[in-house]
């Protein structure tokens, strides 16, 4: 125990429940938690959000006063589980990692929820970037499915995706690939508040 930090209102767990490492030592805690009255909750941020619409049902979860839509953590659910099942659908599995470039949209919310639901790493990407920052992202991210607006106020985002991928307009949904962006084989745009996909 003496290798532990004293912090102030933490609670620190006790190292001798922790096997030995190959050199016998004990290994570093991977986190703390507030020793505060509510204890540290162990769930998934899917599994969160479905607590959240038990609990909350009909409460607002989103007012999005640019997009004049309000949204309880029942729809949030509802909308995240449909979107998940077509993530699935599309072929992507626990821990294929998804890209989400949008600027702040309830859909922003939705997609989050609906990658949580069956376990993809959401690679959040600015909105502002352009096309070599995409591809940079997408790539040292090894990011399957790109989620994506067509366009919002000035950003036009499938104008950038069609700067770095040029064929992606006129593309077989199932014959696509692109030497720019290799692990790339979904992409996913946001238009008009609905979803719709090419497969890459």
């Amino acid at each position: 125990m003496s290798n532990l930090v004293n912090y102030p209102k933490i609670a620190q767990t006790n190292a001798t429940t922790h096997k030995q490492n190959d050199e016998g030592k004990m290994p570093r805690l991977s986190y703390i938690h507030n020793h505060g009255t509510e204890p540290l909750v162990y769930m998934t941020i899917g599994n969160l959000i479905e607590r959240a619409a038990d609990k909350y049902g009909q409460i607002e979860a989103i007012v999005s006063i640019s997009e004049n839509r309000r949204i309880t953590y029942r729809d949030i659910l509802h909308e995240a589980d449909k979107l998940a099942a077509g993530f699935h659908r599309l072929g992507l599995r626990k821990g294929d990692k998804i890209g989400l470039w949008a600027p702040n949209v309830a859909e922003w919310v939705i997609v989050f929820f609906a990658a949580t639901r069956i376990g993809l790493i959401t690679v959040t990407i600015n909105p502002k970037y352009q096309a070599p920052e995409l591809r940079h992202v997408l790539n040292i991210c090894e990011v399957k499915a790109l989620v994506c607006l067509d366009e919002y106020k000035s950003l036009n985002f499938y104008g950038i995706l069609l700067n770095l991928v040029p064929q992606l307009e006129k593309a077989e949904t199932k014959s696509f690939s692109s030497e720019n962006l290799p692990t790339l084989k979904i992409i996913i745009t946001i238009s008009k508040a609905t979803l719709r996909y090419r497969n890459l």
